[in-house]
């Protein structure tokens, strides 16, 4: 999260994540993602990314995220319904969560040539 993220306190009552504080806004998002996802690809079997824009509202949610991951196997995405009526659940996901070795074999969470939208 942002340093200055007015939600902080939100944040930081999540249950099985680590949230990092990145100072300021100085770069693009996918450049912060990738600068934090990397070498956090070597410590947890998951990773994930949720924009300043979303807050899950379902009780137990990162659990759920995490036994689609391990039911996928070796190789998973995995992202909920963001409810918005514009368009069917399931067919444009503004967060992501996958295997850490999805970010290990080509170096990057999100691809480097994507600045900001639809890195998800």
């Amino acid at each position: 999260m942002d340093e200055d993220d007015p939600s902080a306190g939100e944040y930081l009552g999540f249950s099985n994540c680590e949230v990092i504080v990145k100072p300021g806004m100085q770069g693009r998002l996918v450049q912060w993602l990738n600068t934090l996802a990397v070498p956090a690809a070597n410590d947890y079997s998951f990773l994930g990314h949720i924009g300043d824009d979303n807050l899950p509202r379902t009780v137990g949610w990162d659990v759920k995220i995490m036994e689609s991951l391990e039911r996928q196997g070796k190789v998973g995405f995995a992202f909920g319904d963001d409810l918005d009526p514009g368009r069917p659940p399931g067919t444009l996901s503004i967060h992501i969560f996958m295997t850490s070795n999805v970010v290990r074999r080509p170096g990057y969470m999100g691809p480097p040539a994507i600045q900001h939208m639809y890195v998800d």
